[in-house]
């Protein structure tokens, strides 16, 4: 995976680069694999694509309350930057429980896509993301 300095073209527009970034919180299992294989294969927390049926992503305006909600017991996170245009499974917008639509990656995540990676800690009042 390529730092979020690293681009294969032109850096894209900061319009642009908004509108294509999706997020996901990764699983270290599953990460080392895709190191190996060129593609991530887990969902959520503990959860794999094969179990769940999809990758579980976010906006960037989600990113925040999710990771708040779903990972605080956690002691850090790694969250993937991934550009949008660029995965090659579909991805595809669905309604979450809170009415919120979600981006979902219906197949293995190719690891081309991933744009950037974040280790961040959890602090006594949760995780900050800013600057993300």
């Amino acid at each position: 995976m390529r730092s979020v300095s690293a681009f294969d073209s032109q850096p894209p527009s900061e319009a642009q680069w908004i509108i294509t970034r999706i997020f996901h919180v990764a699983n270290g299992d599953y990460l080392r694999e895709a190191t190996d294989t060129g593609l991530y294969r887990g969902s959520t927390l503990d959860r794999s694509l094969e179990d769940e049926g999809f990758i579980h992503c976010s906006r960037r305006d989600q990113l925040q309350t999710m990771v708040n909600r779903w990972y605080r017991d956690a002691e850090h996170i790694i969250v993937l930057i991934i550009d949008r245009e660029r995965v090659v499974s579909p991805v595809i917008d669905e309604p979450g429980s809170d009415g919120q639509t979600y981006p979902h990656i219906y197949g293995p995540l190719n690891t081309d896509a991933v744009i950037g990676t974040r280790r961040i800690a959890r602090t006594v009042e949760g995780y900050n993301l800013d600057p993300l």
